[in-house]
């Protein structure tokens, strides 16, 4: 992806716009790694540990992850397509929706994060049982 180039004669809107543009492409370039991560820390989890709690909070991480990045997509097409806000009122919607979008983003990432850790530290903790005999 080629980054949007800014102009001197571009207006704030202009500019704010391009920039959400770049962080909701970055969101969906995370959440697309987050998938391809996912599959392997799955066959980590069904392989070594075994922990169907945590297979399961895995899948549902899986499930959101695949419903947040088609939200997104669609959120970013939709935004290709609107038009500029003349209102205060559609200016705040708009950011509201932004920072809703970002939210929820950021704390899919955290629980991704913290079943990734589960999965890893369960590994260490195997490895060293398994050391230890």
């Amino acid at each position: 992806m080629n980054p949007p180039t800014f102009y001197m004669h571009d207006t704030i809107e202009q500019i704010l716009q391009k920039r959400e543009h770049i962080e909701i492409n970055e969101w969906i370039e995370e959440l697309e790694a987050i998938e391809r991560e996912l599959q392997y820390v799955l066959k980590v989890q069904e392989q070594l540990l075994e922990n169907k709690e945590l297979d399961g909070i895995l899948r549902v991480l899986r499930r959101e992850n695949t419903i947040l990045l088609a939200n997104l997509n669609r959120y970013l097409m939709d935004k290709a397509k609107a038009v500029e806000c003349d209102t205060l009122e559609c200016d705040m919607y708009h950011l509201h929706l932004h920072e809703k979008s970002r939210g929820m983003f950021r704390e899919h990432l955290k629980k991704f994060r913290k079943a990734k850790e589960r999965v890893l530290l369960g590994v260490l903790g195997k490895n060293r049982a398994h050391l230890a005999k």
